[in-house]
């Protein structure tokens, strides 16, 4: 299978949400080497950690306020983080959804 046929077809073994997101990512249906670097940097070291906190969050917010977000591919990545911590918080009631 070439590249960009692998770049179309990884996104049907994914969640709706995901799906939306990937589709979203540069070189999506183009290159799926450069596709699956963007997925993984999209998924930060501490998303991937079983015990998310408070503090992940609101490093998460400063370490974007510091940032200017240049386009809405870098939106959706600080939203998807985001919404993952957030949610995990929110489950645990550790915050509540306001």
């Amino acid at each position: 299978m070439i590249e960009r046929e692998k770049a179309k077809i990884v996104v049907k073994y994914v969640n709706k949400k995901t799906k939306k997101f990937w589709k979203r990512l540069k070189k999506y249906r183009e290159d799926y080497a450069i596709l699956k670097r963007k997925i993984i940097g999209a998924y930060s070291k501490t998303l991937l950690e079983d015990k998310l906190t408070v503090a992940w969050l609101v490093k998460l917010i400063k370490r974007s306020a510091k940032k200017v977000i240049e386009d809405k591919e870098n939106l959706d990545i600080y939203y998807q983080k985001f919404w993952i911590i957030a949610t995990d918080l929110v489950k645990v009631k550790i915050i509540n959804k306001k």
